[in-house]
């Protein structure tokens, strides 16, 4: 059984999420006129589509990175499943396997999204805004996927 300082772990990292998630949302909300982005909408952002920009960048990746590092072998943990040790494929299937995840594959277009996003190269504009493009469409999955996951999490450790 998980002892207390285990569950409070669980919850710290729960509040995290919760924040960036709520951030990362905010932010889409609030360049949700924008996208699609091209090349001439994109070189007229404003400097406060700029930050907001970046905030939609950053909460995508801390979120994931989160989820990605601590939620997913937290999760398992409460099935008494040690998977700390284990590459992150196998992580996935297992969550996967357990249907608390939908799709192993679904991380990993994540993962490639996160890629174009994380270059902020002036040669690389066009990568750029195509990674802003898919990232618009990936915010509201990586949040439905951190929802299922809170929400499977909770049952177990209220």
């Amino acid at each position: 059984m998980l002892g207390e300082e285990n569950f409070d772990k669980i919850r710290n990292t729960l509040a995290a999420c919760d924040a960036h998630n709520a951030r990362l949302n905010s932010a889409l909300k609030k360049l949700s006129v924008l996208f699609p982005l091209s090349e001439s909408t994109f070189s007229e952002l404003s400097e406060d589509e700029v930050s907001y920009t970046d905030q939609l960048i950053l909460r995508f990746l801390k979120l994931q990175d989160l989820i990605g590092k601590k939620l997913f072998l937290q999760t398992l943990l409460i099935l008494q499943e040690d998977y700390s040790d284990r590459p992150i494929l196998d992580i996935l299937n297992r969550l996967e396997q357990l249907k608390i995840i939908d799709s192993a594959e679904n991380w990993i277009a994540f993962r490639e999204v996160r890629n174009l996003i994380t270059h902020d190269y002036p040669h690389l504009v066009g990568e750029l805004i195509e990674g802003l493009n898919q990232l618009s469409l990936k915010v509201v999955e990586l949040s439905m996927l951190y929802e299922k996951i809170k929400d499977y999490v909770m049952k177990r450790i209220a």
